[in-house]
């Protein structure tokens, strides 16, 4: 049974925003019945005033706040800032725009990987060089190019690899308005694409990357550093992947409950925004969507921020429930959580105090969205989320999505504990404690020989032996068989190195066979044939066409292929296969199930495969590199675990994650018990120090009063 995806008021809302609207020629006033009040420009929806307490809040000057929008567009539609990337046009005798620095590059111009072109750029180093006497080149670099500071870029170019090379490198400077390269602690900030096994042909890198907020100037630049062998590197392009802002503004109408504004996007003009705002007693409550009317919904890909543009200038920005930093200066507060080419917020809130106001925006976290907040000195505070429109998703609408947020006040004194009181006030579902029993959580190890584990406080039992059962329950022991359903592994046993392993086609065509193959042998507890047809139904697909995978090494060498597991793919599909084999057999038996690896580092990859994208319940988000709307691994398996911790409550049985850091935000509410493996894996790291106090404040904080206990692992 799927849980709801969506908040109690949803439903008053589809009854109020049909009824007959009145539009407002003076401003209007939304609040809340705790003393929140936000006045919207009657004819722009425009923020022009807001009150906490009875007291004003002070707004940025000239700071209208609001929504607000960007548009990705595909990187080869944009104008390329890279001087002369062809590096065709010479004078002097090098490409205009370009120098050569040290030794070992030249330009050649025999080679070239522009249609018809005559040159590229080339690092030869000499024959003496080798893995054992490495030699580092100097550099063929780009003129200085004017930067957008705090802007995404993409860089990319063709590359080649003489025969036997160690490959080479593309970097892209960043510096200050004194052209000074700037720093990141002990590196310089320069991101890079490099070519490591290119030989002999022409391979397309790229990589997108933000500038830092003092960059002023780029400057693109070719290496081979501590190496041997040629580089050859052509068609450069560097180009800014966002439009400029387009600050929305509409009518606001005035609506039982509330208000709302409908606004129309982009030069056609064809994208529809409904923004609803909704008074309630703890909160305004501010739900958007969008449709793309285009005949037919083309794929786009947008960025919508909301900014209450209060001057919080010598207030606090809190990270979570220990740590907060005095807002100052231009400095923009975030905290985020950064696994590219996911970006998010490591919390669903974000809170700013002063002495005597407390100001906080949030989000549900069963509406799964990339989605970041900060506080920006030039806008406010804000919350960003990124959102695909494709034709393709056919279950919730082509061309289809949406988003929501909560602004609300809590009591300063507090700071980010006060607004995680509020926020699970608002949110009780996500934090309902249903285990009653606390403990440890400790492996699949032999029970019997443990003669009182109740001494040790031992209740969570990762893993399954039958002939334990009846032991663990007279010990008050909680059973929870396990499952890895994030993906499939296909092992190759015969395999001594992972350069032994066949080639990816190869892989692939085994799994391919054995799908079409009637087999007696079992691929994790079910029939391989069927098992098999799962993983092909499951696979996701890259922007190249390929598949996500891992390749590693437990007992043996495997491809561990990285699945979609949303319940909802044609059948069968991995998570069902999984519910049925792993799942079902057991359950009667048992407290609950075990979720290894709960970790968006298993799920962050750009799913563009297009029956994936047509079974989604969930909006998608937006390849930032292509311009284009994609399904975030994340957000399947976020489905999955919805479906299957649904199914357990609904049997009175419980779910156990091992979660991971990185995925707090999007997984705790669907736990009972919660916590991960840490530790060192025998490194033997300082357990003093085994898991930091930021990490410990997440875990508590969006536990709430669920157990959090964690598995060390140290030996």
């Amino acid at each position: 049974m799927r849980m709801p995806g969506r908040w109690p008021y949803v439903a008053v809302l589809a009854a109020v925003w049909p009824l007959a609207t009145v539009a407002l020629s003076a401003p209007a006033k939304i609040g809340t019945g705790d003393g929140l009040s936000l006045t919207l420009d009657g004819d722009t929806g425009r923020i022009v005033a807001l009150s906490s307490g009875g007291k004003d809040v002070p707004l940025l000057k000239g700071v209208p706040g609001g929504l607000s929008v960007q548009q990705f567009l595909p990187p080869d539609a944009l104008p390329n800032l890279a001087p002369n990337g062809s590096l065709e046009e010479m004078t002097g005798g090098n490409p205009k725009g370009w120098r050569l620095t040290g030794e070992h590059v030249s330009w050649d111009a025999t080679r070239s990987h522009t249609p018809g072109g005559k040159a590229s750029g080339k690092v030869g180093l000499p024959k003496e060089a080798n893995k054992d006497n490495p030699v580092s080149s100097g550099a063929l670099e780009s003129d200085f190019i004017p930067a957008t500071p705090d802007a995404l870029y993409q860089l990319s170019a063709w590359g080649m690899i003489g025969e036997g090379g160690s490959g080479g490198n593309l970097f892209v400077r960043q510096l200050d308005a004194e052209r000074k390269i700037l720093w990141e602690g002990k590196f310089h900030v320069q991101p890079s694409v490099g070519w490591r096994e290119e030989h002999g042909q022409w391979v397309k890198k790229s990589r997108t990357f933000r500038t830092k907020p003092e960059c002023r100037f780029l400057q693109v630049y070719a290496n081979i550093w501590k190496g041997w062998g040629e580089f050859w590197f052509d068609d450069v392009r560097l180009v800014v992947v966002t439009s400029e802002e387009e600050r929305l503004a509409g009518m606001a109408e005035s609506v039982e409950g509330g208000l709302r504004q409908q606004l129309r996007l982009g030069k056609d003009k064809k994208v529809l925004l409904t923004v609803r705002y909704e008074s309630r007693p703890d909160s305004v409550r501010v739900r958007a969507d969008i449709r793309d009317e285009s005949p037919p919904a083309s794929g786009r890909a947008l960025r919508f921020t909301f900014a209450l543009p209060v001057d919080a200038t010598g207030w606090w920005w809190h990270e979570d429930m220990q740590t907060k930093k005095r807002i100052a200066g231009d400095a923009v507060c975030e905290n985020l959580v950064k696994l590219p080419p996911l970006e998010y917020s490591t919390y669903p809130l974000a809170s700013v105090t002063s002495e005597d106001c407390g100001l906080a925006l949030a989000v549900p976290m069963d509406e799964p969205r990339i989605q970041k907040f900060r506080y920006d000195p030039q806008l406010g505070l804000c919350t960003s989320f990124d959102i695909g429109l494709s034709p393709l998703t056919t279950k919730i609408g082509p061309g289809t999505a949406s988003f929501s947020f909560l602004i609300l006040r809590h009591e300063p004194a507090w700071g980010f504990r006060a607004a995680l009181k509020r926020y699970y006030e608002f949110f009780p579902q996500f934090f309902a404690k249903k285990v009653k029993q606390e403990g440890l959580w400790f492996y699949a190890v032999p029970m019997k020989p443990i003669p009182n584990p109740e001494d040790f406080g031992l209740v969570f039992y990762e893993g399954y032996r039958a002939d334990e059962l009846e032991y663990a329950r007279q010990k008050g022991i909680l059973v929870f068989p396990y499952i890895e359903p994030w993906g499939l592994r296909q092992l190759f046993p015969e395999a001594k190195e992972r350069e032994n392993m066949p080639p990816y086609e190869e892989r692939l065509r085994q799994v391919r066979e054995w799908a079409q193959t009637p087999s007696d042998k079992k691929w994790e507890a079910g029939p391989r044939q069927e098992v098999a047809q799962a993983l092909l139904n499951s696979l996701p697909l890259l922007a190249d066409g390929k598949a996500p995978f891992k390749v590693d090494k437990y007992s043996v060498w495997a491809q561990w292929w990285m699945l979609n597991t949303d319940p909802d793919l044609p059948a069968p599909n991995r998570a069902v296969t999984c519910k049925k084999y792993l799942v079902d057999p057991l359950l009667p038996k048992v407290a609950g199930i075990y979720y290894d690896s709960v970790s968006v580092w298993l799920a962050n990859y750009e799913n563009f495969r297009p029956e994936h994208l047509a079974c989604a319940n969930v909006p998608p988000s937006f390849s930032a590199e292509r311009g284009a709307p994609t399904l975030p691994g994340l957000f399947s398996h976020v489905e999955f675990t919805q479906w299957l911790t649904g199914d357990l409550h609904a049997q009175g049985k419980l779910a156990l994650l091992n979660l991971f850091a990185d995925g707090y935000r999007y997984f705790a509410h669907l736990g009972d018990i919660e916590g991960s493996e840490i530790g060192s894996s025998g490194r033997r790291r300082d357990l003093a120090n085994v898991e930091s106090p930021p990490l410990c404040n997440l875990r508590r904080a969006l536990a709430y009063q669920k157990p959090v206990c964690n598995l060390l692992q140290e030996g």
